[in-house]
C-alpha cells in the first residue's frame, strides 16, 4: 500500500481573493470569447461592436484569445484537486485547518513497449506524470475535533486518522485485543461506557458514510472534466467560423451524452449508498449488562449478540455458543 503524503494549510484572506479570481477569470475567458463569436455574427450591434468591420483584426484576436483560454483550462484541470490550496497558506499537519493527502496509484503493466514509438510515448507521458504529480490521488480533508476529548482528526478513506500528541502526526488508531480465543475471552465482559466513548472518538462510527452529490452537482463536476472543455472549445471556433447548425448539433450531442452519463452514474453510486450506509439495533454488552444500541456505536472490544437474520456489521470472533453465517 503506497504511503500518504500529508500537507497542512491554513485558510487567508489574500489567498481567497486569490482563488475566487481565478474561478472569475475562467468564466472571463469563455464569456470574452462568446463576446468576440457573437461580434462576428453582428450580434452585439453597431454601437456595441468591437471589430465587425474589420475581419483582420477579429482574426488575429479571436485565435490568441482562443488559444490562452485554452491553456489556461488545461492547467486548471491539470492542478484541480490541488488549485484551492495553492491559496492557502502551508503549515504543518498538527497545526492546519485542513489536509492535502497524496496517494501515489500503483501502475500495473500489462506488457512491455513492443516499439521504440511506444517507448518514447511511455516515456513523454511518465514525465508529465512526474511534473504535474498527476499520477497521485489527491483530496483535501477538513479536520475536526471530538466532541469530548477535544482531539484533532480527520477522515480518509473511512478511516480516521488522529493527532498523536507526543509524535504531532495523524495516524489511524488501533487496539491489541489479541489474536487467540483464550485472549479474545478476556473480553468477554464488554467495555465501560467510559472506555466505549473513548474508543469511539478514537475510531469513530462503525458506518460507512457515502457521499452522492446532487443531480446539479454531479452534472457540473462532470462537464468540468478536461474532455468536455476540450470539445466546448472546440465548438466555439465552429461557432466562429460559420458552422453554426454543425456547432449547436455537437454541442447538443456532448450535453445529451454528459446528461445520460451522469444519471446512470447518479443511480448507481445511490444504490451503492443504500447498501454501504447500513445499520440496525444491536444487543451490546456495556457497564456489565446488555443494551439495546445501534451497530453504528460499536467499537473495537465490544461484545453483541448475534440474532437470526442479522448483518453481522463488523469483523468478530464467535465467544460462545453456535452460528451459521453466510460470508458470500
Amino acid at each position: 500500500e503506497s504511503a500518504l503524503l500529508v500537507k497542512g494549510f491554513k485558510n487567508d484572506f489574500l489567498g481567497w481573493i486569490g482563488f475566487t479570481s481565478v474561478l472569475l477569470v475562467s468564466v472571463g475567458w469563455i464569456v470574452w470569447i462568446g463576446f468576440w463569436v457573437g461580434d462576428y455574427y453582428g450580434t452585439l450591434g453597431e454601437a456595441d461592436s468591437l471589430a465587425h468591420y474589420d475581419s483582420g483584426l477579429l482574426d488575429e484576436t479571436i485565435i490568441p484569445i482562443w488559444l490562452f483560454a485554452l491553456v489556461w483550462l488545461i492547467v486548471c484541470c491539470i492542478f484541480q484537486r490541488r488549485i484551492r490550496n495553492f491559496f492557502r497558506i502551508e503549515c504543518l499537519p498538527s497545526e492546519g485547518a485542513y489536509v492535502q493527502i497524496e496517494r501515489e496509484l500503483n501502475e500495473m503493466k500489462v506488457s512491455s513497449a513492443s516499439s521504440k514509438i511506444v517507448a518514447y510515448a511511455k516515456r513523454i507521458e511518465d514525465g508529465f506524470s512526474k511534473l504535474t504529480r498527476s499520477n497521485f490521488h489527491v483530496k483535501t480533508c477538513r479536520i475536526e475535533r471530538t466532541p469530548h476529548t477535544n482531539l484533532r482528526y480527520f477522515n480518509y478513506m473511512c478511516t480516521r486518522y488522529v493527532l498523536n500528541e507526543d509524535t504531532r502526526q495523524f495516524l489511524p488508531y488501533k487496539f491489541d485485543l489479541g489474536v487467540v480465543n483464550s485472549q479474545l475471552r478476556r473480553h468477554a465482559d464488554g467495555l465501560t461506557s467510559e472506555e466505549a466513548l473513548s474508543r469511539f472518538e478514537l475510531i469513530g462510527p462503525n458506518f460507512i458514510s457515502v457521499y452522492v452529490p446532487n443531480f446539479a452537482v454531479a452534472f457540473v463536476l462532470e462537464m468540468s472534466q478536461f474532455f468536455y472543455l476540450y470539445q466546448i472549445m472546440v465548438m466555439w471556433i465552429y461557432f466562429y467560423w460559420n458552422y453554426f447548425i454543425l456547432g449547436v448539433v455537437d454541442i447538443s450531442i456532448i450535453l445529451l451524452s454528459a446528461l445520460v452519463k451522469v444519471f446512470v452514474s447518479v443511480r448507481s453510486e445511490l444504490r451503492i449508498k443504500r447498501m454501504a450506509e447500513h445499520s440496525e439495533p444491536c444487543d451490546i454488552r456495556r457497564d456489565g449488562k446488555w443494551q439495546t444500541l445501534s451497530t453504528i456505536d460499536l467499537v473495537p472490544g465490544d461484545v453483541f449478540k448475534i440474532t437470526a437474520g442479522m448483518h453481522v456489521p463488523c469483523d468478530a470472533a464467535v465467544l460462545g455458543g453456535n452460528i451459521v453465517a453466510d460470508e458470500s
